[in-house]
C-alpha cells in the first residue's frame, strides 16, 4: 500500500514541480486511517507553492493549497483551505524573520498568528 501512494504522490509532484531541484520540502505522516503529506517546491514564478493533501481508502483529496511570495523584501504566506472561507485564500503577512518566521493576520478569524520555528538537524 505505502508503495502504491508513493508513486502516487511522486507523479503528482512531477506534476506539480516538472524540475526536481525545485522540490523544497516533503513530508509523510501515516496515521491509523489517512495517510497525510505536505509537499513544499518553487514554482516558475519563483513564488514558494505547496499542497497538503491525504489519502483515504485509495482517495485523494487536497486539504489546503499554499503560496509563499516575496514582494518588496517581505514574505506573504497564503494558503486556500478546500471547504473553508468560501473558497477564498486567505494572507498572512511577515511580521518577523530570525529563529522564528512570523506570519499575521489580525482581521482573520483563526488563526491570525503562524509562527514558524527553525530547527536544526541532528547528524
Amino acid at each position: 500500500m505505502k508503495y502504491i501512494l508513493t508513486s502516487l504522490l511522486l507523479l503528482l509532484v512531477h506534476q506539480t514541480f516538472p524540475n526536481p531541484l525545485s522540490l523544497l520540502s516533503e513530508r509523510y505522516l501515516e496515521t491509523g486511517e489517512h495517510f497525510l503529506v505536505r509537499t513544499l517546491g518553487q514554482s516558475q514564478s519563483a513564488d514558494i507553492e505547496g499542497l497538503f493533501l491525504y489519502f483515504k481508502r485509495w482517495t485523494m483529496k487536497v486539504a489546503e493549497y499554499l503560496d509563499l511570495s516575496s514582494r518588496n523584501n517581505l514574505l506573504t504566506y497564503t494558503a486556500t483551505v478546500v471547504r473553508q472561507n468560501g473558497g477564498k485564500s486567505v494572507s498572512f503577512k511577515q511580521t518577523k524573520i530570525g529563529d522564528e518566521l512570523v506570519f499575521e493576520n489580525p482581521t482573520h478569524d483563526f488563526p491570525k498568528k503562524l509562527v514558524y520555528k527553525r530547527i536544526s538537524i541532528a547528524k
